[in-house]
């Protein structure tokens, strides 16, 4: 069959385009019959991982020729298809809706990517998973609200999903669930740690850090990029925020080796954070080996105390604030964490 390609990692069948270049006569008002769209699910779904593998792989140019055709074709399917076609051409809509939330939201367009995750919220109650496809358009718009500043509503919109996704806690997890469910709870507790509030960012961190010892691996997909390597590479992130160099490169000596696929953002954005907080500590030699890209020769400096004195800058974010009831990790969250027999890289810190 013939494909019209958008890239060489993901094609989308050609009735895309709104005509008929296969030959395939056009049912009246320019919809395909249903039974090419049938057909032709496998080829949405392949587009559709290749939409996400361009997504994290940061080919933009790709995503923004390629995405609009793709989210018009798995929206004419949902329309035309019946029963379990059509709840999955709505999944495979509701994806595309959140890549471009965060399409959106990396290249500085929050208000678009605000309105993409809330089609994405809309499409969910249609697919084959309405429940996990809700959250994870609600993760993707607490993302948006980050960046928009909105960080109080952030917070409290992805800890009180995180709540309705997982009222067991996790009591029949499975890995899809774990992966929304932490990647909730990490985005809450991004948001905490931007206000101000280390306590309820590290309440928060500490669940989804268990979630993902739960999870067993590190996982990045659409679904959700959690793992014990992730969790703890945000609990460097969060000490560096709240302005503590000398803890975040004391977290850093236990950030656990990969044990599955990471996305190389994360590991970039972690590497820029060590060299961060090394030139805080003004240990500039440190700062060049991260910015190099050298893991094993950095992690084997933090292990040893900062060479002399150094001027502590003031923290990045505003002084801590009292939790509201609102905001942070439920009781029923923590103690979860608490009883969960796995270790989570994650000190408790004592205030």
């Amino acid at each position: 069959m013939n494909r019209t390609a958008l890239h060489p990692t993901w094609t989308v069948p050609e009735f895309v385009l709104g005509h008929d270049q296969r030959g395939c006569p056009l049912t009246p008002g320019g919809a395909v019959p249903t039974e090419s769209l049938n057909a032709n699910q496998s080829e949405l779904h392949a587009a559709t991982s290749g939409a996400w593998s361009d997504y994290l792989a940061g080919r933009h140019t790709e995503l923004l020729a390629g995405l609009p055709a793709l989210m018009a074709d798995t929206r004419r399917a949902a329309s035309v298809l019946a029963g379990d076609h059509a709840a999955e051409a709505a999944g495979l809509l509701a994806t595309s809706y959140r890549i471009a939330a965060g399409l959106s939201g990396r290249l500085g367009l929050v208000d678009l990517g605000a309105h993409a995750a809330h089609r994405a919220l809309d499409t969910a109650r249609f697919t084959t998973r309405p429940e996990l496809d809700e959250a994870g358009a609600l993760r993707y718009l607490v993302w948006v609200l980050v960046r928009q500043g909105d960080l109080a509503g952030a917070e409290r919109i992805a800890v009180r999903a995180a709540e309705r996704l997982d009222g067991g806690l996790l009591a029949q997890p499975d890995r899809d669930r774990i992966g929304v469910f932490g990647s909730l709870l990490m985005n809450a507790a991004s948001a905490a740690s931007r206000q101000g509030a280390p306590g309820r960012a590290e309440d928060l961190l500490r669940v989804a850090s268990a979630a993902a010892a739960r999870l067993g691996v590190d996982r990045t997909d659409e679904a959700g990029m959690l793992g014990p390597r992730i969790a703890a590479m945000q609990a460097v992130d969060q000490a560096i925020d709240a302005g503590e160099p000398d803890r975040a490169m004391q977290l850093a000596t236990q950030v656990p080796d990969a044990t599955g696929p990471v996305a190389p953002f994360w590991e970039s954005g972690h590497r820029l954070h060590l060299a961060a907080a090394c030139a805080d500590l003004e240990r500039w030699s440190d700062v060049v080996e991260h910015l190099a890209g050298r893991p094993a020769a950095g992690t084997a400096m933090v292990a040893g105390p900062a060479a002399g004195p150094h001027r502590r800058r003031p923290a990045r974010r505003a002084p801590r604030t009292p939790l509201r009831t609102h905001h942070g990790a439920s009781r029923a969250l923590r103690d979860w964490a608490d009883q969960q027999p796995f270790r989570c890289h994650l000190p408790v810190r004592r205030h």
